[in-house]
């Protein structure tokens, strides 16, 4: 096609000769099914087309011509990007004959992780990639401990990282750990469910750098608020990484900034974390040079806003929702339990989202692949490996799902929804209780308090449900078991980063489909 187009009078181009096969190259018979297809398009030529190239397997001489023309430090920087680990080994065998150790631990290994990170911020390198070469690089310092020398730095940068008090969640905290660990920095990893007191205890029995916040619940966020107050008040100015899908860049200049005396980084993702903790080192060894702690996409300085008090009208002057709804009679009143022997596998996996479990868990997004390259992808890594995941789920009897799900008789008090006992239920809707509230306000077996919004029209979930008579509340809990999790643990705990992340991820989207 290019030739034709020269010989047809073009005189410039735009193209990847990296991909181009010269023309000389190419048999008389490829040409003559290439000029087919350009100048006599039809079915039978693009089938022609199609029979040919099927069996043509690619050739990687060019490429492992250009690998072996590179020098040593080159290959194991080339082999940590592309998260080659069968060959990293042997090379780096060979390779610390002739490199010290510690030369290719703290800078070439380092360097190459730092360019994994610029490729992932960019948006070339997905997350998959990103944990094979953390893979990768844990792999091969443990291969190379025994060589290194046994010399303890006094100027470690560390930093204590936790998922703060009531939140479980603790991907995202591993994952920084992983990927801090692998860029040279010192990681105290303190679990899940960490109380303040946690933190400050690893504080003072070691010397530490930073703390990290980590989070997935919006109550988390709240949490990490009241933990700041705290440490003013205790005249503590370390400075914090915050963290958390439920955490904003805006939650932290308005309501945490204020609150705290020291630098706060607010740290969308792992590679974040590397940067603010750079910028930490560098401050603690030159402090003049100021510690900025504006990270990705905070190029625009915010003015942090004066948080003010909201003043909520009176209940008897809110507007309500519109009660002119017809109230259910539920198909039984109290709970149920459903498990394993009830619930079918594969049915429950026909409801798994898989563009969040692939593009949010998984971390294959498209951003800036050519679509047909995305495509293969999916078809060649993607879907197999959520197949091959299936499969093991049932060889290892992961599944061990309970769902819990009933009706119960509520009514609204302002913010407060008041929750009865399933004998407070009724058959038919005359049967509803419809005494007035003042009358069963003491036989609520539960009660339930929801904050108003701080703006119009001030809504609080109780708002939709009636006061003047019972209505329902239905509720459900589900999970998938706890062999999930001490699976995720033994991938964690013998390197297996991006297993670990995919089970996990696979197991988050069980539990959506469950419920």
């Amino acid at each position: 096609f290019l030739h034709h187009c020269i010989q047809a009078g073009m005189t410039s181009v735009i193209i990847n000769v990296k991909h181009i096969v010269p023309l000389s190259k190419m048999s008389d018979q490829e040409r003559e099914l290439c000029e087919e297809l350009l100048f006599s398009p039809n079915d039978q030529s693009l089938f022609n087309f199609i029979n040919h190239f099927s069996d043509v397997t690619i050739d990687n001489t060019k490429n492992d011509e250009e690998y072996e023309a590179l020098n040593d430090e080159e290959k194991i920087a080339k082999l940590l990007i592309d998260g080659d680990k069968e060959r990293m080994i042997p090379l780096v065998d060979k390779a610390r004959l002739t490199i010290k150790p510690d030369i290719i631990v703290n800078e070439i290994l380092i360097d190459a992780m730092k360019v994994v990170g610029e490729l992932f911020g960019s948006g070339k390198m997905q997350l998959p990639f990103v944990l094979q070469s953390a893979e990768t690089m844990k792999t091969t310092v443990d291969y190379l401990n025994p060589y290194l020398t046994k010399q303890e730095k006094d100027t470690d940068t560390t930093l204590v990282i936790g998922t703060v008090k009531g939140d479980v969640h603790d991907v995202g905290k591993n994952l920084v750990d992983i990927i801090l660990s692998n860029n040279g920095f010192k990681v105290i990893n303190v679990g899940i469910k960490t109380e303040l007191e946690k933190y400050l205890d690893v504080m003072n029995t070691n010397t530490i750098q930073a703390i990290g916040m980590s989070g997935l619940l919006v109550k988390s966020t709240q949490v990490m608020k009241d933990n700041l107050e705290t440490m003013t008040s205790m005249g503590i100015t370390i400075p914090i990484l915050l963290g958390g899908a439920a955490l904003t860049r805006s939650f932290v200049d308005d309501f945490c900034r204020p609150f705290y005396n020291g630098p706060i980084f607010y740290c969308r993702d792992a590679f974040d974390g590397v940067i603010a903790m750079t910028r930490i080192e560098k401050y603690n060894e030159n402090p003049e040079i100021g510690l900025d702690t504006r990270l990705s996409g905070d190029m625009v300085e915010r003015q942090v806003k004066e948080v003010k008090e909201v003043i909520i009208p009176p209940f008897s002057e809110l507007k309500m929702p519109s009660r002119e709804v017809k109230i259910p009679t539920p198909p039984f009143w109290g709970r149920r339990v459903l498990r394993k022997e009830q619930l079918d596998f594969d049915m429950v996996c026909e409801w798994i989202n898989k563009r969040s479990l692939f593009k949010m868990h998984w971390g294959y997004k498209r951003a800036g692949m050519d679509v047909n390259d995305y495509k293969k992808l999916m078809e060649t890594k993607v879907y197999p490996a959520y197949e091959r995941i299936k499969r093991e789920i049932v060889k290892r009897g992961l599944f061990d799902p309970t769902i819990i799900y009933g009706y119960y008789p509520v009514r609204s008090s302002d913010q407060e929804l008041l929750l009865f006992d399933e004998s407070y239920g009724w058959n038919v809707d005359e049967n509803a209780n419809r005494m007035p509230l003042d009358d069963v306000l003491g036989n609520a077996k539960y009660v339930f308090n929801f904050p108003r919004q701080r703006k119009n029209p001030h809504r609080a979930l109780s708002d939709f449900f009636t006061h003047t008579r019972d209505d329902v509340l239905p509720l459900t809990c589900v999970s998938v078991g706890d062999r999930f999790s001490e699976y995720e643990q033994e991938l964690y705990a013998n390197n297996e980063y991006l297993e670990y992340n995919m089970v996990h991820g696979f197991g988050v989207e069980l539990a959506e489909a469950l419920a």
